[in-house]
């Protein structure tokens, strides 16, 4: 910068006065005086609840005025990894239970050079919605669990029915809560609860009752797949598509039932079984765009259904329940493309059951119970479930994998010999739900983590 000095006078009244000036000149350009950047407030850890906001902020001094960069790291910092858009001294974005452990910095820069900030570690806590139900007076009372807390679902006024739930989807601020309740004339009635309002679904006529097994919420559309009772108290498998019944049928049945609901792009597919009525016996398989797909027993049973089906991979996965003939115990297992994959009985058991899978990254979690204990089979190996004090017998109907967290939903039998308590393990810790009011049993058929 150069200093010109000039000398400026004027008449002030009778006497002159001379005033010396220092001004700039000379075509400064502000920045003359160039400064590297510094970091000044360190983005801070930052614990949250999933599903909520996580805001990083840092500070940063320096000439020319230096301009942001953000990092996420997934690997406790050996890699990092530019977040698009994020060019502002602060970072918000939505958290999701998977995003804890994740480490955040930024980099201020300008032409002199830059500096990147120390990291920030997220944590987040998980939103464990359990789904399930509980008996009371014999009735059962619809609702899940949300971080322990029990939310109930409103029955008809005045009704002394009840009901049960028995898929939950949470998709932005919106909770749908699946299963049917009962109407004033004690009939079970299918539908599902939009944010605690209940929404009945279409029953064909002639139906006198049906239940929503399974609930998805995508592109706007709502999809409930279940069961109708067709007049004679056999059901007709289907789904409802923003509350329209499409029927399911097979080319040897037109009754049976749908257990479980996944839509992948243009793909629906609706597992569970049809029943033959000359065996007695329902057959397992599930229908894809309403074409029947059906699938194999392993030797030994007699029947089957599908209860849960998971897309991972490019891979279909099947599990559910068979009927082992007269004698023999239950063949743990699942489907896999099609073709049955056994799962050893451990020792000490007689039978096994797969009742919910989870395919996370290379690993396969085969959730359900070897005889009367508890447990899963993480890619064929056995790992059981601790009991609460007392108790001797439980099984997982649900399984959640999020990160290297493994919940395991279902229940165990009461220490008091009275009843069933519901719960969930969270790696291998059982987790106790409690209800508004003593109930002779407990649920948890479903497990969410966000």
């Amino acid at each position: 910068m150069r200093i010109v000095s000039r000398t400026c006078s004027w008449l002030a009244g009778m006497a002159w006065v001379v005033i010396a000036v220092s001004c700039g000149g000379g075509g400064g350009t502000g920045n003359s005086n160039p400064v590297a950047p510094s970091i000044t407030q360190q983005p801070r850890n930052l614990t949250v609840n999933s599903g909520t906001s996580a805001t990083f902020t840092v500070e940063a001094s320096g000439n020319p005025t230096p301009t942001f960069t953000w990092e996420r790291s997934n690997d406790s910092g050996s890699t990092w990894t530019t977040i698009s858009g994020a060019i502002s001294p602060t970072y918000t974005f939505t958290t999701a239970s998977t995003d804890s452990h994740a480490q955040f910095r930024a980099t201020a820069a300008n032409s002199i050079n830059m500096a990147t900030s120390d990291a920030a570690t997220l944590t987040v806590l998980a939103q464990v919605y359990a789904i399930g139900y509980y008996s009371l007076n014999t009735n059962d009372v619809p609702g899940y669990w949300l971080n322990g807390t029990w939310v109930g679902l409103p029955q008809l006024p005045g009704s002394s029915f009840f009901g049960q739930v028995t898929s939950l989807v949470v998709t932005g601020t919106d909770v749908y809560a699946a299963g049917s309740r009962y109407n004033n004339s004690g009939v079970e009635v299918p539908g599902y609860w939009l944010n605690g309002t209940w929404v009945g679904l279409q029953m064909p006529t002639g139906s006198s009752y049906g239940l929503a097994t399974s609930l998805i919420a995508t592109g706007g559309n709502v999809y409930a797949s279940g069961f109708n009772e067709n007049g004679s108290g056999l059901y007709v498998p289907g789904y409802w598509l923003n509350g329209t019944w499409n029927g399911l049928f097979t080319s040897n049945s037109n009754l049976g039932q749908v257990n479980a609901l996944v839509v992948s792009g243009s793909d629906v597919y609706a597992g569970g079984g049809y029943w033959n009525s000359s065996s007695g016996v329902y057959v397992p398989g599930y229908w894809l765009n309403g074409n029947w797909v059906g699938l194999p027993l392993p030797s030994g049973s007699t029947g089957g259904q599908v209860n849960s089906i998971v897309l991972a991979g490019g891979k279909v996965y099947a599990t559910g329940s068979n009927s082992p003939a007269p004698g023999s115990g239950g063949f743990p297992g699942y489907w896999l493309n099609g073709s049955w994959v056994a799962l050893s009985i451990p020792a000490g058991a007689n039978s096994g059951q797969v009742n919910s899978l989870a395919a996370a990254g290379a690993n396969v979690y085969a959730a359900g119970a070897a005889g009367t204990i508890p447990g899963y089979w993480k890619n064929g190996t056995w790992i059981v479930l601790p009991l609460a004090s007392g108790s001797n017998a439980g099984n997982v109907a649900a399984l959640f994998v999020s990160g290297t967290d493994v919940y395991a939903g279902g229940w165990i039998d009461n220490a008091s010999g009275s009843g069933l308590l519901p719960g969930y393990w969270l790696n291998e810790t059982w987790v106790g739900l409690t209800t508004p009011s003593t109930p002779k049993d407990g649920w948890v058929t479903t497990l969410l983590v966000r």
